[in-house]
């Protein structure tokens, strides 16, 4: 009835010709989370019939709206993480236990000069200088093996151009899977300086 929704529902039915509004609570495990209203021009009540149907449609509704949020804030929980991966200042690569670049941030994509297309899902040794493989598989072998977590095999750009850097790595998970990620500090400036400082001591 409508003189159960207060005032304001009464001005909405004399607008809109309306002489029954219902109100179906949707609930996900117990808890509130939106209303299904229905309304009628010519019925003052929503019949028994009726009721059992639209309490299973609010039920399903239910699930759905949880089920956008969960996707939602899954959507948010991915982009603070692409945020945050992408503030890293050192070069970031995730690889799988096959060798595989599962994922890198944009400095590995900028100062490379590679577009994700031709970096994810290669092989890890293409960013290293082929005259280098030999070593960097040795590394990756110990690596997974535990011996080591650390690499200085230096990488390489697109255009053949070698940095210098010092790795360091973690095991852990990326989405389902085990994973090995790299943290690689570009140590070109330091090991120029040291080179400076040697020459100076040997004259």
């Amino acid at each position: 009835r409508l003189d159960q929704f207060g005032q304001n529902a009464s001005h909405l039915a004399v607008r809109e010709g309306l002489v029954a509004i219902g109100v179906i609570p949707i609930l996900h495990r117990d808890t509130v989370i939106a209303c299904l209203n229905v309304a009628s021009r010519s019925l003052t009540s929503v019949p028994a019939s009726c009721r059992s149907a639209l309490e299973s449609v609010a039920g399903h509704i239910g699930g759905a709206i949880d089920k956008i949020r969960t996707q939602e804030q899954l959507a948010e929980s991915q982009r603070n993480l692409q945020t945050l991966f992408d503030s890293v200042s050192d070069f970031l690569l995730v690889i799988d236990l096959q060798g595989k670049l599962v994922q890198v941030n944009q400095v590995v994509l900028q100062r490379l000069g590679y577009s994700e297309e031709e970096l994810l899902g290669r092989h890890v040794l293409q960013v290293h200088p082929p005259k280098c493989h030999d070593e960097a598989a040795g590394n990756f072998e110990r690596i997974l093996a535990g011996e080591t977590d650390t690499c200085r095999v230096p990488l390489v750009t697109k255009a053949g151009e070698e940095i210098s850097v010092e790795t360091r790595v973690n095991r852990g998970r990326w989405g389902n899977a085990d994973a090995i990620f790299g943290i690689s500090r570009d140590v070109t400036e330091r090991e120029r300086l040291q080179d400076e400082l040697k020459r100076k001591e040997e004259w």
